[in-house]
């Protein structure tokens, strides 16, 4: 299912370094977390757009004083949306989700796609794997969905065979041997930030503390300070460049056409015409479900009609 994102997202755009990438089906997202953050952005008509990680919603009214309307968003599953829903986004919204609540959440939203961010990946998540996630977006997402995870190649195929229509790769993803340790830092609403810390539990104590001073200050300067990923290799260096063209590949020739229907799922339009929780699908009866007639009755009644290959 065609999104407005493209199907591979590199999620290492950081301060300073503006490089879109120049592949095709390729995205770099960058995180945003102040006005100060999208300073030196500046988009020609016609020029790849940057993906932008939002982290609070008063940071839109910035992007649009600054020309970037035309910019795909994601908003970090940190943000609320319980109570203020976001913005149409004609350039393209993504949503993170993390758990069921959250993509309960985002079910009930307009947006384009759907992000299930795991607790494998840098920086802030819940406490859900990518293979959890994989399953539950799977049976419920109401949206086209991307999975960021730890996705090998072949995980990748059978993710798109399944119906995935793309992935997010983390910052670390071709170098996780960084010489840092993982440490879990808990967050308000049952979140966590996972960050890569050189100098062990020491360390850790002193960012524990600066996390309790001024969480969402920590949060900034925590990936400004290279923490998330232990400043790991820019994914699109020379090294890594045979790498990513594997996953270009994969998904120019995996089997791809698994397409949810977008009618069967719990409160869908037609179950609420049953006045029913699930759509009704009628099954098919000898002779009886053969001809059109029947089939047309079916469909006015406001079931899915069913019929054997010869009618």
């Amino acid at each position: 299912m065609p999104t407005l994102f493209p199907p591979l997202l590199l999620d290492d755009g950081r301060p300073g370094n503006m490089q879109i990438p120049d592949l095709d089906h390729v995205g770099r997202i960058w995180n945003i977390f102040n006005v100060d953050d999208l300073a030196g952005f500046r988009v020609e008509a016609g020029a790849r757009h940057p993906i932008f990680r939002i982290f609070d919603l008063d940071l839109l009214p910035a992007l649009l004083a600054r020309g970037l309307s035309n910019c795909p968003i994601i908003l970090s599953h940190l943000i609320d949306l319980s109570e203020i829903p976001p913005p149409e986004w004609p350039a393209g919204l993504a949503l993170e989700v993390g758990n069921k609540n959250g993509l309960l959440q985002a079910n009930r939203i307009k947006c384009d796609l759907v992000i299930g961010r795991s607790f494998e990946v840098p920086g802030p998540s819940r406490e859900c794997s990518a293979f959890l996630l994989f399953q539950l977006l799977g049976s419920e997402s109401r949206h086209p969905f991307f999975i960021h995870g730890n996705t090998g190649y072949e995980l990748f195929q059978a993710y798109l065979a399944q119906g995935v229509c793309g992935i997010v790769l983390p910052e670390d993803h071709f170098n996780r041997d960084t010489g840092a340790e993982a440490f879990r830092f808990p967050l308000d609403s049952g979140a966590s930030l996972r960050l890569r810390v050189k100098g062990g539990a020491p360390e850790a104590v002193g960012l524990r503390a600066r996390l309790l001073a001024n969480a969402p200050a920590f949060l900034a300067e925590s990936f400004a300070e290279g923490l998330w990923s232990g400043q790991a290799d820019d994914l699109l260096s020379h090294g890594n460049r045979p790498y990513l063209e594997e996953y270009r590949q994969l998904f120019e020739l995996s089997p791809r056409d698994h397409t949810p229907a977008p009618s069967f799922y719990r409160d869908s339009p037609a179950a609420r015409r049953l006045k029913c929780a699930l759509p009704i699908v009628q099954g098919p009866m000898a002779n009886i479900t053969v001809t059109p007639s029947f089939a047309s009755a079916v469909y006015e009644a406001g079931p899915c009609p069913a019929s054997p290959w010869p009618a």
